[in-house]
């Protein structure tokens, strides 16, 4: 294996990914964990409602070669994912690309000697490309070889909540307009964003899952946190570890250079009962609060029942005091 071509950085007037047509082909990939079938390989409950969602909704769902392959935990061996990647990002008969799940595995792809061409090959006629979790490492790492947006967006088990895909549709639909507020979500019993640090910033966005993103840092695909707005997710991280990933960041410089933050949900990082610790909450005031920059956290993106679609490497305007995000800039053509 030859090593890694580190990312050009983003190119100025990059192409936009093609909005997704009505009844247009998404491809269905699965670039990290294991996908869960029954004994007789029937999806799990969730994945079958997301994927009945999509079919009703008009579009023509193609999964890749590899999805049910299994290597451990991953979906298949390394060489497999990327191609099911490679396939999905670049044949020209499919429209749009949605991650099956997260799990683990997309860092691994990034060491590939294939990942550099992809990128280029990707840039020549881009569609857009949706998931979060792990799948934060693909994003991040397109997105800053490329200049080309990608979307942190619900993977198809998501799906299965209908105000996720209308989220979605109207970031990469053809309707889609700009500026678009899409925070606070326009749906029912949507989580209520709430106000760290008041105050608006406007930047490039970048980041999603935590631990993903403390992972790339030192690599060559850590996103550029310069007068950026950052995102921030996580799940099943006890408070003391979200803790020292924030701390990674600000030693690394990071929350120094961002111009706000927001911090979807954080599923399940609440410490056990019983033992002395401060909850998520506190360890995100603690240490994201003396930053002096806007920071508005508890938006409905990411491991939680409601999923956004957020576009990293668009510009947003991020309106901390107001509860609201905007999207500047179209991110589709």
């Amino acid at each position: 294996m030859t090593a890694p071509i580190p990312p050009a950085g983003p190119a100025a007037g990059a192409a936009l990914p093609r909005a997704l047509p009505p009844g247009g082909t998404i491809a269905l990939v699965a670039p990290a964990g294991s996908v869960p079938v029954d004994d007789q390989g029937r999806l799990h409950p969730k994945l079958a409602a997301g994927l009945e969602r999509l079919q009703a909704a008009g579009y023509r769902t193609v999964f890749g070669r590899h999805v049910f392959a299994r290597h451990g935990y991953l979906a298949g061996d390394d060489s497999g994912r990327l191609a099911d990647l490679r396939w999905a990002l670049t044949d020209p008969g499919i429209d749009a690309v949605i991650c099956v799940r997260g799990g683990y595995g997309s860092p691994r792809l990034l060491e590939q000697a294939d990942f550099a061409p992809l990128a280029r090959d990707f840039a020549r006629r881009p569609r857009p490309l949706v998931g979060f979790s792990d799948l934060t490492a693909l994003l991040a790492a397109l997105t800053a070889a490329t200049g080309i947006p990608t979307f942190h967006g619900p993977t198809l088990g998501s799906l299965d909540e209908p105000a996720n895909l209308e989220a979605l549709l109207r970031l990469i639909g053809r309707d889609a307009r700009f500026p678009q507020q899409v925070v606070p979500m326009a749906a029912p019993g949507a989580p209520r964003p709430r106000t760290l640090r008041s105050g608006r910033a406007e930047g490039r966005l970048v980041g999603g899952n935590l631990s993903l993103l403390c992972a790339l840092v030192g690599t060559p695909y850590e996103p550029d946190p310069r007068g950026a707005v950052l995102l921030l997710e996580d799940v099943g991280e006890p408070p003391y570890r979200l803790d020292r990933m924030l701390t990674h960041l600000r030693l690394a410089g990071w929350l120094r250079q961002v111009a706000g933050i927001i911090v979807g949900e954080l599923v399940d990082c609440d410490p056990p009962a019983g033992r002395p610790s401060f909850t998520a909450a506190e360890v995100l005031e603690e240490r994201l609060g003396d930053l002096g920059v806007p920071c508005l956290v508890d938006v409905p993106c990411g491991h939680g029942r409601w999923q956004l679609t957020l576009p990293l490497g668009a510009r947003v305007a991020l309106d901390a005091g107001a509860g609201t995000v905007t999207v500047l800039e179209p991110v589709t053509a």
